[in-house]
């Protein structure tokens, strides 16, 4: 993989995380989100942690 190329998925990784941190921390404060909603965002956002560490993976050993 071209380094440049390396370089921007690792970034586009970074801001990745970033913005679904911020999406969690506005859930968390957000009133009346039910407990079994909450469960499922927390299913969700497991799974595209779980995507994201494998892209993350990809790019470091490309």
């Amino acid at each position: 993989m071209a380094e440049n190329t390396r370089e921007e998925l690792s970034d586009l990784t970074e801001k990745l995380y970033e913005e679904i941190r911020l999406v969690e921390v506005y859930i968390e404060n957000h009133e009346g989100i039910k407990d079994s909603t909450w469960k499922d965002i927390e299913g969700l956002l497991s799974k595209v942690y779980n995507r994201l560490d494998k892209l993350e993976d990809a790019v470091k050993y490309s």
